[in-house]
């Protein structure tokens, strides 16, 4: 369990990483704070107002990041309502 626990946290390190290069420079928001919307996003929140409250920012700064992680195919919305993008 120790070693798929270790396995699994050096993955999700990896991710947020590859997020970071991918969207660090876009404004003033930091790249791990996309990895929060996305974690917020895979635990159910669907809009910007479920987004924000969940990683306890300004509506404004969800906003722009779902737009760049949206620009980069990484989400995608419907309307008011925000998933991950599809391959």
């Amino acid at each position: 369990l120790s070693m798929a626990q270790r396995w699994v946290q050096g993955r999700i390190t990896g991710v947020m990483d590859q997020l970071s290069d991918t969207c660090d420079g876009r404004g003033s928001i930091d790249g791990r704070f996309y990895a929060e919307v996305l974690g917020a996003i895979a635990n159910g929140a669907e809009t910007v107002q479920q987004l924000w409250r969940r990683v306890d920012a300004a509506p404004e700064m969800v906003q722009d990041a779902l737009e760049v992680m949206e620009a980069h195919d990484v989400v995608e919305q419907e309307g008011q309502y925000w998933s991950f993008g599809e391959d």
